[in-house]
């Protein structure tokens, strides 16, 4: 299974050469067969790629096809591929690939290699998890648990060859790996890429190009709702996915009101690929749920209440959760297993802290500030003040008079879980995958404390 995902790719331009793969932002197109052209040109023009083989490879493309070309050119060689966003500046870029130590990088600027790699033995892809929390953790995935995910996602939300997927998400992301990159390779499924990422701009390409399947972020989702967008104009798309951070669902009933199609919640880790999907969009309207698990995957609750995943496409190198072909991974997420087998959120484990001996768990009073009208976004950090003392501090979106915002939050929760210190903002700060950026948030409410308290 060393090289299996290409040898997937293989089967699938040789099944449809002259068909489109991607819809380039120029509006040029390039056929499965170019990007293969283009794959082989590679292999030739940068032999250094043969010593990449059971190294790490770092890539930085935009959206396009030369992403997929380097990808599968660094796979054909036997590298072990690293993708990065197109936008992590050189001094972020540096310091992971001082940390990580790939063989090579390759970019706008070429192929470079770099001192100091070792071998890992056979492997597709690193993910790198933590972003905003410390030191980048990689996690190394088999092309088999790769093209488990694709398959899983596939088969769950019914993509296939014929449908035009619009992307609008980073391929290297793990969700664009998952509902963009891998459709493509296993099952030809073409992509539009987007390179203006404004509602007016994106509704005319899903016009001109007649996009099927819209992954994306809950703020483009927004975007588009509040754009005024005439629903015929984006009436080819049958499916609109959002993930990547969670969606509200007075936000799926705008869109769903003036775009006229439901959303349906698509809910994964980096850990574990796709774990859940909201096959009707009932449950993303009613926020009730993430949806039901997808095909292959199996979940459980912990005794700790964390949600547990089984699934051939969870990271099983370095894990010592796994039993055979099947991973199985421990999320920080807290979570219910309702009737129906949905899958109920209930906040994040690691974010519990402990006031004056009492437990609490700050994505439940995130939860709680959201039930109140007009509030959109709200994330809540502890403290110490100035006699040491663990104190809570929450920003909301956007702004309103804190003393509104605390009176409702009293109808709802305790006293001693009532925030100390509030922030209100009219934007939460976005990364450029649509999440919030936690750590510059995190930033803006440390100033708006004590110094003493900071």
């Amino acid at each position: 299974m060393g090289r299996a995902l290409y040898q997937t790719w293989l089967r699938t331009v040789q099944s449809r050469p002259n068909q489109t793969a991607v819809r380039e932002a120029d509006g040029s197109s390039v056929s499965f067969a170019g990007i293969q052209e283009a794959v082989e040109a590679n292999l030739l023009r940068f032999p250094d790629l043969e010593g990449c083989r059971n190294r790490i490879l770092a890539i930085q493309f935009e959206n396009s096809s030369r992403w997929l070309e380097a990808f599968l050119a660094g796979r054909a060689a036997g590298a072990i591929i690293l993708p990065f966003d197109p936008d992590v500046p050189p001094d972020g870029l540096n310091h992971i690939l001082h940390q990580v130590k790939p063989a090579a990088l390759w970019n706008d600027s070429g192929l470079q290699r770099l001192p100091g790699s070792r071998r890992k033995g056979p492997a597709c892809l690193v993910k790198l998890t933590s972003g905003s929390t410390g030191a980048p953790r990689p996690l190394v995935f088999s092309d088999e648990e790769m093209l488990a995910d694709g398959e899983q996602v596939c088969r769950t939300m019914g993509i296939h060859g014929e449908d035009l997927n619009l992307a609008l998400v980073p391929f290297g992301h793990s969700y664009g790996l998952g509902n963009l990159v891998m459709p493509l390779i296993q099952f030809g499924t073409p992509v539009a890429v987007c390179s203006d990422p404004f509602p007016h701009s994106i509704a005319g390409l899903i016009a001109r190009t007649r996009a099927t399947v819209v992954p994306a972020v809950p703020a483009l989702l927004n975007g588009l709702a509040r754009a005024g967008i005439d629903p015929e104009t984006v009436a080819s798309v049958r499916l609109w996915i959002s993930a990547g951070s969670p969606l509200q669902a007075a936000d799926a009933a705008l869109f769903h009101e003036r775009i006229g199609t439901p959303i349906h919640n698509f809910y994964g880790s980096s850990e574990t690929g796709g774990i859940a999907f909201d096959r009707t969009g009932r449950e993303t309207l009613s926020g009730r749920s993430v949806g039901q698990p997808l095909e292959g995957v199996e979940a459980s609750i912990s005794g700790s209440g964390r949600l547990h995943i089984r699934s051939r496409a969870v990271y099983r190198r370095d894990n010592p959760h796994r039993r055979g072909r099947i991973g199985e991974h421990l999320l920080a997420d807290l979570a219910r297993i309702l009737d129906d087998g949905s899958i109920s959120l209930q906040g994040r484990r690691s974010r519990m802290v402990k006031m004056s001996g009492k437990r609490v768990n700050l994505g439940e009073i995130e939860k709680q500030l959201l039930r109140i009208d007009g509030l959109e976004a709200a994330h809540v950090r502890d403290y110490r003040d100035a006699g040491g003392r663990t104190r809570l501090a929450a920003a909301y979106s956007p702004e309103m008079p804190v003393e509104l915002v605390r009176e409702a939050l009293r109808r709802f929760l305790p006293p001693w879980k009532i925030p100390s210190k509030w922030l209100g903002l009219e934007k939460f700060p976005l990364n450029a995958r649509g999440k919030v950026n936690t750590r510059r948030l995190e930033t803006l409410i440390g100033q708006a404390l004590d110094p003493r308290e900071r």
